[in-house]
């Protein structure tokens, strides 16, 4: 089965929400002190913060950007997941068609090369997905949909992506900056995408599917 996964890997993106959850803690522990007048309920809690010389005000405020940058890592790594098993169900059921296609007396060749076509669509849309302003897969460049899928050359060679291949950051605590998400330039989309382009085309040839199926199992 093709394994294109979720937020480039499941590790990191445990890593990433741990992270948030650990600074989270803090940003409510802030919030308690401000708004109650106490420190902490013990002294032991404000230990760190007692050290400092930054009027709490200030600090609570500076903590609430970074919760705010944590909200939008969050609802980016939602939306990213989304368009991903969007993505990893084309590739299932593609993979389950492409396979039925090749077998004797079985499937519509042309029907096949049709339902890749959409396939193609269906990945273009998915890897341009835009939330508030932002193409979640496009890298650090937001100017332009990251993805073009009507050049089959650059479909079969994987020169489609206008994005960036660096990923998106934020600052969630004043001592980690996080690197998240997934660009539409990953091999996995690449194979995916020319296994789909080379079978709009090479539907009636039994060793293109053959190849097409191998490129999409690399997936």
């Amino acid at each position: 089965m093709p394994t294109i996964t979720r937020s480039g890997t499941a590790q990191s993106q445990s890593f990433i929400m741990q992270q948030i959850t650990k600074s989270t803690a803090g940003y409510v522990s802030i919030q308690e002190q401000v708004t109650t007048g106490y420190k902490a309920q013990r002294f032991a809690g404000i230990s760190d913060v007692a050290a400092q010389t930054v009027n709490l005000a200030n600090h609570k405020a500076t903590l609430d950007q970074y919760m705010k940058s944590s909200d939008v890592v969050t609802s980016r790594l939602s939306a990213t997941n989304e368009s991903l098993q969007n993505i990893i169900d084309v590739a299932a059921k593609f993979r389950a068609q492409l396979i039925q296609g090749m077998t004797a007396n079985q499937g519509d060749d042309a029907q096949l090369g049709a339902l890749a076509e959409g396939y193609l669509d269906e990945v273009q849309g998915a890897l341009n997905s835009n939330l508030a302003g932002v193409f979640v897969f496009g890298g650090t460049k937001n100017d332009q949909p990251p993805v073009d899928l009507s050049d089959s050359v650059a479909n079969a060679n994987g020169t489609y992506f206008t994005g960036t291949a660096q990923k998106m950051s934020a600052r969630i605590d004043e001592s980690t900056v996080i690197s998240y998400g997934a660009t539409a330039d990953h091999q996995g989309f690449q194979d995916l995408i020319g296994s789909l382009q080379m079978t709009t085309t090479g539907y009636n040839s039994l060793a293109s599917m053959e190849t097409a199926l191998d490129t999409l199992n690399s997936a």
